[in-house]
């Protein structure tokens, strides 16, 4: 049997195709692995103007959320979070929130919505980190999860649900012996 030249063509062809997803998609891990490590390697000024460093958070799954106390959605999740940390406090999970905002207006709003989990003043260099971590527009809230030890990270636009942040966090306990 021949082989048509046109067939020959569509096969290398789409060997070139193929390998370039490849690439692309190896590329893609790599560089969500980039954000990770970013991420641990970063200190923030929290409510007290401390830094702290989100490498003491390596061993567990780390919930980073972005947000604004003038970001409507972003008010609507805080009592989700509020609630997901006392649920999750004890079983290795940590939520943070990045405020995008002054720190006398998140100081304020933190007392009055009682937030128990840390909470860090993230100044506009954060938008370089959230588009590294996926945040490709900018947009609020933005929430980013990291398996114990930073194997790997889920990535959601928009306010999270209890459901959905339930499901990200286990897949995401799942991840720590991969």
């Amino acid at each position: 049997m021949k082989i048509k030249p046109h067939w020959i063509v569509i096969g290398i062809a789409a060997a070139i195709g193929l390998a370039g997803g490849v690439f692309i998609g190896v590329e893609r891990s790599r560089a969500a692995q980039r954000a990770i490590d970013t991420l641990y390697a970063t200190s923030l000024p929290d409510l007290e103007s401390r830094p702290q460093a989100f490498s003491q958070w390596k061993t567990k799954t780390l919930v980073i959320n972005y947000w604004a106390t003038w970001c409507e959605p972003c008010r609507e999740e805080i009592p989700a979070l509020t609630r997901m940390q006392a649920k999750y406090s004890s079983k290795s999970v940590q939520i943070v929130g990045i405020a995008l905002d002054s720190p006398d207006k998140v100081q304020a709003f933190a007392k009055s919505y009682g937030i128990n989990y840390p909470l860090f003043i993230g100044g506009m260099g954060m938008m370089d980190l959230m588009h590294a971590q996926g945040n490709d527009i900018g947009a609020l809230p933005f929430t980013v999860i990291v398996s114990p030890g930073g194997v790997r990270a889920r990535t959601h636009l928009g306010a999270l649900s209890e459901p959905q942040m339930e499901s990200l966090i286990a897949e995401a306990q799942s991840d720590k012996s991969s």
